[in-house]
């Protein structure tokens, strides 16, 4: 197998039977890995709009980076400054044109009330690309933003079932 210096992609071995080791099973999202071009002033965007409060801060000196670890209620927002990083091609586009292309597209935050929280969040200066729309048919209602740095964003919140 590929040692971890190499560039080579290390691959599951060939034989996966069900009698070969089995991983152990997900607890839970560990955190969400932000790439970003001005670390603290996105920092100061999700403690001040979303709530986030910073946790762990260090570098990697090899790649001179520098990574913050954010946290509000039990998630986990990485957010890593790298030098000379390029904006992802989703940067500011509006969520439907996002979704054209494929990978990781937006963060999508729970909240009690989508109305509210959609209010709460334009009374304080966030501009939305959609929302709330409500799906009957689905059991929500959610909206559309961009952080700071133009990445996708989401709040959504459920309707109780009767």
């Amino acid at each position: 197998m590929p040692s971890a210096k190499d560039d080579t992609p290390v691959h599951l071995p060939s034989d996966t039977s069900v009698d070969g080791p089995v991983p152990e099973p997900l607890n839970g999202l560990g955190h969400v890995g932000l790439h970003v071009a001005d670390l603290q002033g996105t920092a100061d965007w999700y403690q001040e709009y979303l709530g986030f409060e910073p946790a762990e801060q260090f570098t990697v000196p090899s790649l001179g980076a520098r990574v913050l670890m954010m946290r509000v209620a039990g998630m986990t927002l990485e957010l890593v400054e790298l030098p000379e990083s390029e904006p992802h091609p989703r940067s500011w586009r509006p969520h439907v044109e996002a979704l054209t292309l494929r990978g990781f597209g937006h963060l999508c935050f729970q909240v009690a009330d989508c109305e509210a929280a959609y209010h709460r969040l334009r009374a304080r200066g966030v501009e939305f690309n959609t929302g709330p729309k409500h799906w009957p048919d689905l059991g929500f209602t959610n909206a559309h933003f961009h952080d700071n740095e133009g990445n996708d964003l989401e709040i959504i919140s459920y309707s109780v079932s009767e």
